[in-house]
């Protein structure tokens, strides 16, 4: 295989391919899998991550106990650390990940709730300002409905402006949240 940019040696055999795979949160890269054999390294002078297919049950103690056992085998002088399950693996690679979404998420549910409360008091302040007028209107024959859709629509006003400048704001926004999202579109 020859691959633009790569000039390490002799040309190899290809023995598989793999899906796009994803390291971080931008697009996939170009990634080439070599033997260690091929390379000419000994485990001895780097840090390998060796990847075991179990046997399915779930048992990832006695996965790790016979991962240990197999290496042991190769080579006794090796030491192993870390060995995990496939599915700790992933969940600590989207630790951080997440932790960054659920943040965000809160952060923008308490703006939500902030929004509420603003709406909320500038159509109750409103209200309250014009309580004399509507006193007025009443006495003067106005129907309790009439009054409740003048100050519907009053208080309507306000909570539209914002719901425009917020739309507006997001589409914004939207092309700085792309870089925090993955697969989805803002």
């Amino acid at each position: 295989v020859s691959v633009t940019g790569w000039n390490s040696g002799p040309w190899h055999t290809v023995v598989g391919v793999t899906p796009d795979l994803r390291y971080t949160d931008g697009e996939p890269d170009a990634r080439i899998y070599l033997p260690l054999g091929q390379v000419g390294w000994s485990l001895n002078e780097l840090q390998a991550v060796i990847l075991h297919r179990g046997g399915g049950g779930g048992e990832a103690a006695v996965d790790a106990t016979l991962a240990r056992q197999i290496v042991a085998e190769l080579d006794p002088s090796l030491a192993i650390s870390g060995v995990q399950s496939y599915r700790q693996l992933h969940a600590t690679r989207l630790a951080y990940p997440r932790f960054r979404a659920a943040l965000f998420g809160a952060f923008a549910g308490l703006a939500m709730f902030l929004a509420m409360i603003g709406v909320y008091g500038v159509v109750a302040y409103s209200t309250q300002q014009r309580a004399s007028d509507l006193r007025i209107r009443k006495a003067l024959g106005a129907r309790g409905a009439d009054i409740l859709a003048h100050v519907v629509v009053g208080g309507m006003r306000p909570v539209l402006l914002g719901l425009a400048v917020g739309l507006l704001l997001a589409g914004q926004a939207s092309r700085w949240i792309a870089d925090f999202l993955v697969d989805v579109s803002p």
